[in-house]
């Protein structure tokens, strides 16, 4: 009986422990949708303004349309002034030759009347010279005119050619954008599956027997990490049925054995970053990543990792979640299903890493980053050549178009906050 009663309120006490964590775990839901509602609203202030930046290059060009029509009504009125001159010049001509007729015939019939021939010849030369000026100014309009047209197709051009490697220069980010988003969605985990089972040198958590913590959470004991092949290896157990383990063994890595074994049958939780036990059982160790630790529970026990890189943590973190789906019929407590998802995860580590250094909140550090951006001082904005309309000086912007606009949107895809993929944070003992 006695061994009941303890038993039972062994249970109440797990019972309530489990109830606490459940509703921290519904804490930190409520901050996480709260986080993405705030930035759900940035990013449509921002969609705002681009389209008031998009109202405003319609703006432009209608402007652009308004200079280009007074440029060819100036072109019509300058080639009916040239062809007025060259008139002019025609009657000039004319009015020279009667008048030379003129001359010469008072000058055989009036020989007397010299000195009225020499003014009247001054008063021709006069008007020639100025017939010659103005033939002179009509020309150089005509030039001017000629001039101006050859700039306007100039400018035309540009703006074509510009617009024409603006688009290639589109094409080609929107087709890198989807690109990298198959690579994060892909569900294909064939090359991560290949890589678990061909082995990954890791660093496992040894010496966990001498474990041991005081009541201000001072770690103490022989605890270490040692170099280990850490490998998944699928075999078939009784009546044919499938069976995953994971495997490691020190160097020279030959050497498999039962007891460095995990079946995957028996795994409870994934713990990955600060869900993992691995930054807790040294955290005075300056170059341990938290991004690149993960954790295996059981009910006996936990086996802790620290890899070598992000992309060794990703491939056992997508094959155990992916393997644990299979044996168990059901998704693991922390098991992470894809590339994005990893990204996501990795992402919230680093925060969770920052907020923590500085010994703050999430909400008391994203209001401290919203009020520096505030003081800052805007950018001055820089106008570049080719973004000015040649001949015109007119700064015509580049704004997104509608397909650029849904590629943003894919590539901004909300992070899934359900307990499954969060990182949980587990007790330094595990399930033990």
């Amino acid at each position: 009986e006695l061994q009941l009663d303890s038993n039972q309120q062994d249970l109440e006490s797990r019972l309530q422990d489990s109830q606490e964590k459940h509703r921290q775990n519904r804490k930190q839901l409520a901050d996480t949708h709260e986080v993405k509602e705030g930035l759900g609203s940035i990013v449509q202030e921002l969609f705002d303004v681009i389209d008031q930046l998009q109202d405003k290059y319609v703006a432009q060009t209608r402007h652009y349309e308004q200079l280009a029509s007074k440029v060819r009504g100036l072109m019509q009125q300058n080639a009916s002034d040239v062809q007025e001159a060259e008139q002019l010049t025609m009657d000039s001509r004319a009015f020279l030759e009667e008048l030379q007729g003129h001359l010469g015939h008072a000058r055989r019939h009036n020989e007397h009347r010299d000195l009225e021939f020499e003014y009247t010849r001054q008063a021709a030369e006069a008007h020639e010279q100025e017939a010659q000026t103005l033939v002179a100014k009509n020309r150089q309009a005509a030039e001017e005119v000629r001039r101006h047209r050859d700039e306007a197709l100039d400018s035309a051009e540009e703006v074509a050619r510009t617009r024409d490697n603006q688009q290639r220069v589109d094409d080609a980010r929107r087709a890198q954008r989807m690109l990298k988003f198959k690579e994060s969605f892909d569900p294909n985990i064939s090359r991560s599956m290949a890589s678990a089972i061909a082995g990954v040198v890791v660093q496992k958590v040894t010496g966990l027997t001498s474990f041991k913590e005081d009541s201000l959470g001072n770690v103490t004991g022989n605890i270490k990490l040692e170099r280990r092949m850490l490998k998944i290896e699928i075999g078939q157990g009784p009546g044919g049925v499938p069976k995953f383990w994971m495997k490691w063994a020190k160097e020279p890595y030959k050497a498999f054995t039962e007891r460095s074994t995990c079946d995957l049958e028996r795994v409870l939780v994934l713990g990955f970053g600060h869900a993992s036990r691995v930054p807790l059982l040294f955290p005075n160790e300056p170059t341990l990543i938290p991004e690149r630790c993960f954790s295996v529970f059981t009910p006996r026990r936990s086996f802790d990792f620290l890899c070598n890189s992000e992309k060794d943590v990703e491939t056992f973190m997508l094959v155990l979640t992916r393997l644990c789906h299979r044996i168990q019929g059901w998704s693991v407590l922390g098991g992470i299903v894809s590339h994005a998802r990893f990204n996501a995860a990795t992402g919230w580590c680093k925060v969770q890493t920052s907020v923590q250094a500085k010994h703050g909140t999430l909400y008391t550090q994203m209001k401290a980053a919203l009020k520096r951006a505030q003081e800052r001082p805007p950018r001055r904005e820089r106008t570049s050549a080719a973004a000015l309309s040649p001949g015109t000086g007119v700064y015509q912007p580049t704004l997104p178009s509608p397909a650029d606009r849904r590629g943003a949107q894919m590539q901004t895809l909300p992070v899934d906050t359900s307990p499954q993929q969060q990182p949980v944070r587990q007790s330094r003992f595990g399930s033990t």
